[in-house]
Parts: C-alpha cells; sequence; structure tokens
C-alpha cells in the first residue's frame, strides 16, 4: 500500500465537480444486501441476528458506517491515516453520528482480532493491493470473519472506464492512467469476472458476483460486487 499520505480530506471528494460535503450516503448494492434476503442466498444469515459486528475498511467519509450505525450493529472503521479518520468522524458527526471503533490500517495489516466479525466491507479498496499483495489482503479479509461470516467487495470491472483507460502489466497488476494525485500508481484491478471469482474462492467457501453500474457525467461506472461466505 503506498501513497499513503496522499490521501486526505482535500481530495477526497471533488469539490471541483460541485461537490461541497464528501460522501455521505451508503453504497445502494451494500443496503439492499444488508437489508434484504431477495439479492443473495449467502446473507440470510445476517438477517437472524439482531446485532451483528461489521467492519468496514477504506471507510472514508463513513457513508457506510452511517447505514451499520443506525441498525445499531456494533460498528467498527479502518483508514490508512490519521488526516481520514478525522474526516470520517467530522462527517458522520453531521448525522450526530459518533464511532469509537475507527483504527489506523490497510489491506495487509488490519489491527483487529480474528474471527471476530460477521461482516466485513471493502468497498472499492481491495484494488490498492496490488501484484502478490492481493493475496495478502485477502487472506487478512479472511483472518477477521467468523466462520460462516461474510465478506462484501466491490471492485472496478473491465467496463469500468478507469480499467479500459489504465494500463495492464499482468494479473492484479495495473498502471493507473486515469489522472488526478492517483496517476501512475499500481492497482490491482482484475480482468474479469472469472479470474476475480476464482480468486476469492482460495479464500472463502462460497462466491457469487454481482454487478452495480452507472453514467455520471458521461464516465461508465461499472463494478463488480462480490458476496463472500467463509
Amino acid at each position: 500500500m503506498k501513497n499513503v499520505e496522499k490521501w486526505n480530506e482535500k481530495n477526497s471528494f471533488k469539490r471541483s465537480k460541485g461537490a461541497k460535503f464528501p460522501p455521505s450516503y451508503p453504497n445502494e448494492m451494500l443496503v439492499k444486501l444488508c437489508s434484504s434476503k431477495s439479492y443473495s442466498n449467502l446473507t440470510k444469515n445476517l438477517f437472524n441476528k439482531k446485532k451483528i459486528n461489521v467492519c468496514e475498511i477504506g471507510c472514508l467519509a463513513g457513508n457506510n458506517l452511517r447505514f451499520f450505525l443506525d441498525r445499531k450493529w456494533n460498528t467498527y472503521g479502518i483508514e490508512i491515516n490519521e488526516k481520514l479518520t478525522r474526516l470520517t468522524k467530522k462527517n458522520l458527526n453531521r448525522f450526530g453520528k459518533n464511532i469509537k471503533n475507527l483504527k489506523i490500517g490497510n489491506n495487509t495489516k488490519i489491527p483487529l482480532k480474528d474471527n471476530f466479525f460477521d461482516l466485513f466491507v471493502s468497498i472499492n479498496t481491495i484494488h490498492y493491493s496490488s501484484g502478490k499483495e492481493i493475496n495478502k489482503t485477502l487472506k487478512e479479509y479472511s483472518r477477521l470473519i467468523k466462520k460462516n461470516g461474510i465478506a462484501l467487495i466491490e471492485t472496478p470491472s473491465e467496463k469500468h472506464d478507469v480499467i479500459i483507460k489504465s494500463k495492464k502489466i499482468k494479473d492484479n497488476l495495473w498502471v493507473w492512467k486515469w489522472g488526478g494525485f492517483r496517476n501512475n500508481q499500481l492497482m490491482g484491478f482484475f480482468d474479469n469476472k472469472t479470474k476475480l471469482k476464482k480468486k476469492l474462492k482460495k479464500y472463502f467457501s462460497e462466491v457469487e458476483i454481482l454487478e452495480r453500474s452507472e453514467i455520471y457525467n458521461k464516465i461508465n461506472l461499472n463494478w463488480y460486487f462480490a458476496v463472500c461466505k467463509k
């Protein structure tokens, strides 16, 4: 995980596009999977418990944490530096929310105990590991999750403009060519759904791959959303 200090409150959202605040609303697919049994057979056990332990890595502005806190789940968040943990707290405070369990860590080093979480969430975070780091990352995710627990992992598909415009070196090793402060950064993108599922199956007993897409300002945004059962 490189360029950790480049992430800060100023570049965490696009003020140039008119945004006054960082992301404030939870990921749509995440809400669907955590609110209804209709989207995946793997998440049904989440609905059998009144209170679960949940962690999101790369929680940024806390928009997904807000959803978990509303449900009164035992909520943890992970960010890569102190600047971003301050952003998380500040944005949650706008909505009258407070998170006690906020830690500094990264994909391959998460300072939390084994087999603790019923649900582990990684939204557009896994690909900040690249090459062999992807294996270390998934091993770390799996370590934290209870038996039969769930990981929800979102990452761009090959239809996403960020991958179309980036340069592949080899599997899970790409060079970001989409501009901004990430430009020329190494990324762990996946070529296609088959390769993503094959990789996830090494660390989880069952895997379903969903897909979501949108067009924003003429930009094609398309993601794979993996539901993984330990």
